[in-house]
């Protein structure tokens, strides 16, 4: 083989690998942050006033989630998340782990 090709396969295998871990992260945090309180434990909503959030853009929940933790947006039902304290102070990292985890359908 090519070095050219040995260093495909080994870039590929790593990135398998490495989904792999960032999708467990991804699943752990969604539960330990408690995000499947209200959008369920799939990312599916069992309550009618909270977004189902599995195969959603890991962009756009991203940026909502930041926004509702700077006050930038505001509702009733984001008090739940700005006055939990496990969301308060999550970092962006975690923040991004778990909505390209929630976005894979």
């Amino acid at each position: 083989m090519t070095s050219i090709i040995k260093s495909l396969l080994l870039t590929g295998i790593i990135a398998l690998l490495s989904t792999s871990v960032f999708a467990q992260d991804g699943k752990m945090l969604y539960k330990t942050t408690f995000c499947s309180t209200c959008h369920g434990l799939t990312g599916k909503a069992i309550v009618p006033n909270y977004p189902s959030l599995k195969g959603q853009n890991a962009k756009y929940m991203s940026a909502q989630v930041k926004d509702i933790i700077s006050g930038v947006r505001k509702s009733n039902l984001t008090i739940l998340m700005t006055n939990n304290p496990n969301i308060k102070e999550i970092s962006e990292n975690k923040i991004d782990t778990i909505t390209e985890y929630i976005a894979n359908p």
